[in-house]
């Protein structure tokens, strides 16, 4: 959960290690996406999130696809 600070803590020592995918309104970040390749086969997303006032406007849509391409590209 984003409102835990043990959380946010470890969410940040993850993404420093993985690969991250992030959305932007122009020069600013407005969302997020962080994935763990396992083997050509498997990947995992580890954390994602999108400021709350971009919501309903379809970034975690496309950082999924973006996710998917990303993981196909990789094998």
């Amino acid at each position: 959960m984003f409102g835990i600070e043990e959380s946010i803590v470890d969410y940040v020592k993850q993404v420093r290690e993985i690969s991250l995918l992030v959305a932007f309104d122009g020069e600013k970040e407005v969302g997020f996406l962080a994935t763990k390749l396992h083997n050509p086969f498997s990947a995992e997303i580890c954390v994602m999130g999108v400021l709350k006032e971009y919501h309903r406007q379809g970034i975690g849509d496309m950082l999924l696809d973006c996710c998917k391409e990303y993981c196909y590209k990789r094998k």
